[in-house]
């Protein structure tokens, strides 16, 4: 794809361009975006960036950390990317106990609309993943409706959703038995 000249990419562009490189493991490239651009950005956002780029990398103890000192006084702590990417940082990691703790306030928030809730459907099904993991898959179930309540328009192919209607499937063929 080409390029956009560099007088009209803005500070968004950056943040959005050196997260997408951590998530694909491309971390010299995201320190490299990081270090010529992103460093210009707020304190506050630099903070995020560093939890980010902690939770991308598997640190998940240091995201946490890193969260809670540096975000802890503000509204950023429950930022849905900060949230998003440390919860699926311990989901990994099999801390399920910790993936209800980071996700329970984003999708428990009653501000998130049906319009912006679509974010929040990763979370969810995240969090359907961390209540099975603890063995409790009633409270599961919730969360894979809720999820695909909000991509009941998605795509069907899409990995996450094709997963938490397979679930759900299971789950609830379970309960009827």
């Amino acid at each position: 794809s080409e390029e956009i000249p560099r007088k009209f990419r803005s500070d968004s562009y950056w943040k959005t361009r050196a997260v997408i490189h951590m998530m694909l493991g491309e971390e010299a490239l995201a320190q490299e975006i990081f270090d010529g651009e992103v460093k210009k950005l707020h304190p506050v956002e630099k903070s995020i960036y560093a939890v980010l780029k902690n939770a991308f990398a598997g640190r998940c103890d240091r995201a946490v950390a890193l969260a809670d000192s540096e975000l802890a006084d503000r509204s950023y702590r429950y930022n849905s990317g900060v949230l998003m990417s440390i919860g699926r940082c311990l989901l990994e990691a099999g801390r399920y106990q910790g993936v209800i703790e980071q996700l329970s306030p984003l999708v428990n928030d009653r501000r998130v609309t049906l319009s912006s809730a679509e974010a929040v459907a990763p979370s969810h099904i995240m969090l359907g993943q961390a209540y099975e993991g603890i063995g409790r898959p009633d409270e599961a179930v919730p969360h894979y409706r809720r999820a695909l309540e909000i991509w009941k328009n998605g795509d069907e192919d899409v990995p996450m959703r094709r997963h938490a209607r397979e679930r759900l499937d299971v789950l609830t063929a379970a309960r009827s038995m």
